[in-house]
C-alpha cells in the first residue's frame, strides 16, 4: 500500500511539473514583441513616396555679373561686395507675404552662409507646377498642382535648402508645365510640357533661349525673356516687374520711384540689380523695359481649381 502511495504522489508531481512548464511556455509565446520587432513591423507598414526631381536653370537680367566672361549672376545680397552693407537675404521666403501666396513654403536659416548646404545663393524664386494647361482659347486655364519657394544660385540652378534639385509629388496628367517667378523680374512658363510620373527626372534650362518660355515667336507679343550682349547671350527674365503681375508698366515705375535714389543696405523690390543698393544701375534696368511696355502671357492665364 505504501509503495502504491509513493507512485501516486510521484505521478501527481510529474503532471504538476508538466502543467507549470506548459503554462510558462504558453506565456512566452504570447508576450509583446520586442522593440526591434515592432520597429521592423512599423517599417514594413510605411509607404515609400517616389517623387519627381525637377532640375531648373534660369537667369535674372538685373543680377547678371558684368565682370564675368560667361553668363553668371552675383550673390551680393548674400555676400555683399560693399563693406558698408551686411548680408541681406531673408531666412523666410518673401513670397509667402504676398496676397494669395500665404501657402508658399520655403525657409533656409543658413541663407547668408556661403558654406551652408546650398552654398552661394543669388535670391529666392517661386516655382509652380501647373497641370491641365489649356492654351487653345482665352483665357488660358490651368490647375495649380504645387508651388514652393527655392534658392537661385549664381549659375542659374534652382535648388532646395539641401543644395539639391527640388522634389515634387507625381501628377497623373501629362500636360504639366513649370512656372518660375521672381519678386522683381517677370515670370515665365515653360514652352514644353512634361510627364510628371513617379521617379521621373525633369530637366529644363530656360537660359538657352527665349523659345524655352511660352509665348516666344508670337507676333505682336514681347519675347518672354531678354537675350543680349550684356547677358552674355543667355536668355534672362526681364527686370522690372516690381508688383509681381506679369507687366512692366507705370505701376512698377511708380513703385521704383527714382526720386528716392540712392538707398543702401536694403532687401527691396527696387533693388533690381540685387546688390543691396538702389541707384542708377537699377534705373538703367527698369526704365528701358518700362518704355518697351514689356508684358508676359502669364497675365492671360486663369486658375481653374
Amino acid at each position: 500500500m505504501k509503495k502504491n502511495c509513493n507512485i501516486l504522489i510521484f505521478t501527481i508531481l510529474l503532471v504538476g511539473t508538466f502543467l507549470c512548464s506548459h503554462a510558462a511556455s504558453t506565456a512566452t509565446t504570447t508576450k509583446k514583441p520586442s522593440a526591434s520587432a515592432r520597429v521592423s513591423t512599423n517599417s514594413a507598414e510605411k509607404s515609400v513616396v517616389v517623387t519627381v526631381s525637377v532640375a531648373l536653370k534660369v537667369f535674372l537680367q538685373g543680377a547678371i555679373d558684368s565682370t564675368k566672361n560667361i553668363a553668371s549672376m552675383t550673390n551680393y545680397l548674400q555676400a555683399p561686395n560693399n563693406p558698408n552693407i551686411s548680408a541681406l537675404l531673408p531666412v523666410n521666403n518673401p513670397y509667402a507675404a504676398y496676397p494669395g501666396y500665404g501657402d508658399v513654403q520655403g525657409r533656409y536659416t543658413q541663407i547668408n552662409n556661403v558654406s551652408g548646404p546650398a552654398k552661394e545663393v543669388t535670391d529666392w524664386v517661386l516655382v509652380e507646377i501647373w497641370g491641365n494647361v489649356n492654351t487653345s482659347a482665352f483665357p488660358y486655364t490651368y490647375d495649380l498642382v504645387e508651388r514652393r519657394a527655392f534658392l537661385l544660385k549664381p549659375n542659374g540652378s534652382v535648388v532646395d535648402t539641401n543644395g539639391l534639385a527640388p522634389q515634387f509629388a507625381p501628377y497623373a496628367q501629362s500636360d504639366v508645365r513649370v512656372v518660375v517667378s521672381h519678386r522683381n523680374h517677370m515670370g515665365v512658363i515653360s514652352n514644353n510640357q512634361f510627364a510628371f510620373n513617379a521617379g521621373a527626372v525633369v530637366e529644363y534650362d530656360f537660359t538657352t533661349g527665349p523659345d524655352k518660355a511660352f509665348g516666344s515667336g508670337i507676333q505682336g507679343v514681347p519675347e518672354p525673356m531678354v537675350k543680349s550682349t550684356y547677358t552674355k547671350g543667355a536668355a534672362c527674365l526681364w527686370a522690372g516687374d516690381l508688383n509681381f503681375d506679369g507687366n512692366i508698366n507705370p505701376s512698377d515705375w511708380g513703385l521704383f520711384n527714382p526720386t528716392l535714389l540712392p538707398i543702401s543696405g536694403t532687401y527691396s523690390i527696387s533693388d533690381i540689380s540685387l546688390d543691396g543698393l538702389i541707384n542708377a544701375d537699377d534705373y538703367n534696368f527698369i526704365y528701358p523695359n518700362y518704355v518697351k511696355s514689356i508684358y508676359s502671357l502669364l497675365t492671360y492665364f486663369k486658375k481653374s481649381n
